[in-house]
């Protein structure tokens, strides 16, 4: 192991320093650098600085497989170009301290902000000269001229800010309609904002349940069947509004007959809707409400159908893992795979687009594209892979303009536009919205001591300045639902993947630790640091105690409850870890139960601590919220499962819940209770994590996998 470059330059210079004094016939250099040591870092006086002290400062890493250089004067050592700078901090050195720069805030006048990654596109679809994205951080409208992307979110009237397909539809006015994770929206564009779908839609009293359109019902895709009158939605499993009467029919699987509940692709054929499953095949409601299934129990080629395209002359075109299925007008079928087209990139196919009068049916694939001719020898007439301008990933959807330009989208890189009229270099760009985030599925926040915001999520940490405008991602791999705990010397702790990470922004790699270092088996099991810069890491039946070197257990067999751990709390002298079996005081090899069903109910997992303002612990979990003195929990809300909770200094409360029903952002001032939902502009109601700034400012972070979220902001209102 050795120690941080950053501390090896700092102990030169002061060597350095030492000497020159002494030389010059000082006074004794040793007490005058503890001195000096004493004043600048108000550490408590030491006999002498060991290196065991400066590794309770930082952490140590693993060697790389380098020679060591010597030091031969500091002049080289600081201008060597691979030693890392540690960046400029936000806070200016003064004489503020965190209370001089608190802030009341007064939540009903506080200016929201809504961060969320515009880049996660799941449909598109033209809207006049805009180039409109349904993604899962708002809908996006791009000017292709400019290249300006504008992101309309819940503050902008979308129901929820996960949005997953969107069309035109007469209605009788050419509209835009989009599917969002709380029904369908449609788009103003006098007032330039978006409204509840029952809004314009001029239906018959009751028959139009109000979940459809301004509930909390998720709608996958929306496909306007212009010709039959209809609008069809994956939802419940497949739903169709009659534009002319506003009567609404749903086809399931169970009651119908489908192949699948999922639907990954809505196609109309004549007036019958073909639908892909990506599962189990495909399924075709007839004009007669009766159900075909074509799948392999039926003989069908293939069963991970994900995309339908139909040619002019009827043959039916379908995109699935096993290959390209044809159907052809006399019934019969054909199974494309690289036997029959050895030029085809390997791999599923996800999409399809069908160039009309060329005789070209492109397929999308993982990081490719096949333009194939399907007139003739089902042969890739051209194979695009990895070209500049071509997003990374999954070709999720095509979209062909009259003018032969071809638009796709990936889950996560944007909108990709093909020129095939420029030549090779040059003839793709991707349009990718300026994002602080990098998923909409926030699971972490927290704040350093140069006030800098850290948002962990799912697969990425990024540390923004304490307004949101600057972000850095920070290096390292993450999984799913990565925690955060701030670290000494301007680092952060982060648990992901099953691994744990200190990350520093000015450094080139985190260092990592994981089961092979004597991690345990950690998954969201809470993070926390102790007074001697310990990590304490939870995970099931136990945790995990870091002193930077070597990883020391508590576990069932020293009275840790066999039970998931949640969240994990330092009080200055004791270790507290939230369990789904209740709270427990921990040691350095023991472990006691001290709040359970006797005194938090029936439910007593507790997923989330926070400090009170007088001192307490607020503890939060499946039972409520409760403040607990180190001897008694007493209940402050029964009502609602929380998941998350932080204190502000003037003892506000803000918690967090995702439970069906109740969920979204909570705040107490002491008397009075009030909720904020998506219908209060927050982009999702599953808030999974909340900070009180420094300067009294709120950050939320929400979200769910494939259904939206993002960061809500709640700043202080301008002074007039």
């Amino acid at each position: 192991m050795k120690t941080d470059t950053n501390l090896r330059i700092i102990f030169v210079l002061m060597m350095a320093i030492l000497l020159a004094v002494a030389a010059c016939g000082g006074n004794d250099p040793v007490e005058q650098a503890t001195d000096s040591n004493d004043e600048v870092t108000n550490q408590p006086e030491t006999a002498e600085i060991t290196e065991t002290d400066e590794d309770s400062e930082e952490p140590e890493v693993e060697p790389e497989a380098e020679p060591e250089q010597e030091q031969e004067t500091v002049e080289e050592v600081v201008e060597d170009e691979d030693v890392a700078e540690e960046p400029e901090t936000v806070a200016e050195e003064t004489d503020q301290t965190d209370d001089d720069l608190y802030e009341e805030l007064d939540v009903a006048t506080a200016v929201p902000t809504i961060f969320s990654d515009p880049n996660e596109v799941r449909g598109t679809a033209f809207f006049g000269e805009t180039l409109w994205a349904a993604t899962l951080g708002g809908m996006v409208a791009w000017d292709l001229q400019t290249g300006a992307p504008t992101v309309y979110t819940t503050l902008d009237g979308l129901p929820h800010i996960g949005a997953h397909a969107v069309t035109v539809c007469n209605i009788p006015e050419p509209t835009l309609i989009a599917a969002t994770t709380h029904g369908l929206a449609t788009y103003d564009s006098a007032s330039d904002r978006w409204l509840d779908g029952a809004y314009l839609l001029d239906t018959s009293e009751g028959t139009v349940g109000p979940s459809i359109f301004n509930g909390t019902a998720r709608i996958s895709d929306v496909v306007c069947d212009q010709e039959n009158g209809r609008l069809i939605m994956a939802y419940n499993d497949v739903t169709v509004l009659d534009l002319t009467d506003g009567v609404v029919t749903s086809y399931t699987r169970n009651n119908d007959g489908l192949a699948w509940g999922a639907v990954e692709d809505i196609e109309v054929i004549g007036s019958d809707i073909w639908v892909a499953s990506g599962f189990k095949g495909v399924s075709v409601i007839h004009s007669d409400g009766s159900v075909t299934v074509h799948n392999i129990e039926t003989g069908f080629p293939a069963d991970k159908v994900h995309d339908i395209e139909v040619e002019a002359n009827g043959t039916i075109y379908m995109a699935a893992d096993e290959g390209l299925v044809v159907l052809n007008t006399d019934g019969s079928t054909q199974l494309i795979t690289q036997d029959d087209a050895p030029n085809m990139p390997a791999g599923a196919i996800y999409s399809l687009e069908y160039f009309a009068g060329q005789g070209i049916l492109w397929l999308g694939m993982t990081n490719a594209l096949c333009p194939m001719d399907i007139a003739g020898t089902f042969e890739c007439t051209a194979v695009m892979q990895r070209e500049e301008g071509m997003p990374e990933g999954r070709v999720y959807g095509l979209h062909a303009t009259p003018d032969r330009t071809l638009y796709y989208h990936t889950l996560n890189n944007g909108v990709a536009r093909f020129n095939p009229f420029t030549q090779e270099d040059g003839r793709w760009t991707n349009y990718m919205a300026p994002a602080l985030i990098l998923s909409n599925f926030v699971s972490a926040l927290a704040q350093d001591d140069a006030y800098y915001v850290w948002i962990a999520g799912d697969g990425f940490v990024r540390r923004s300045d304490p307004n949101g405008q600057v972000a850095e991602e920070v290096l390292g791999f993450f999984g799913d639902n990565a925690l955060l705990a701030h670290g000494n010397g301007g680092g952060m702790w982060s648990l992901g993947d099953r691994t744990l990470f200190y990350l520093e922004p000015w450094q080139e790699e985190s260092m990592r630790w994981n089961k092979e270092d004597g991690l345990r088996d950690a998954h969201q099991g809470g993070l926390a640091l102790d007074d001697q810069f310990r990590v304490w890491v939870g995970s099931e039946g136990g945790v995990s105690i870091f002193d930077r070197s070597t990883f020391s257990t508590v576990d069932t067999s020293q009275g840790y409850p066999d039970a998931r751990t949640h969240a994990l709390l330092w009080d200055g002298t004791t270790m507290w870890a939230g369990t789904h079996a209740g709270l427990v005081r921990l040691t350095d090899s023991s472990a006691e139960l001290v709040l359970a069903e006797d005194a938090l109910g029936n439910d007593p997992a507790v997923r989330a601590m926070a400090f009170g303002e007088d001192g307490r612990i607020i503890l939060a979990g499946n039972f409520g919220l409760a403040t607990f003195d180190g001897q008694t929990a007493t209940l402050l809300n029964e009502d609602v499962k929380f998941v998350t909770v932080a204190v502000a200094p003037n003892g506000d409360i803000f918690a967090g819940s995702v439970s069906s029903g109740t969920a979204g952002l909570y705040h107490f001032d002491g008397s009075t209770w009030t909720h904020f939902t998506t219908r209060d502009g927050l982009p999702s109601n599953s808030v999974r994590t909340v900070l009180v700034s420094v300067t009294g400012e709120v950050w939320v972070g929400m979200g769910d996998t494939n259904l939206g979220g993002g960061v809500y902001f709640m700043r202080h209102a301008p002074q007039n």
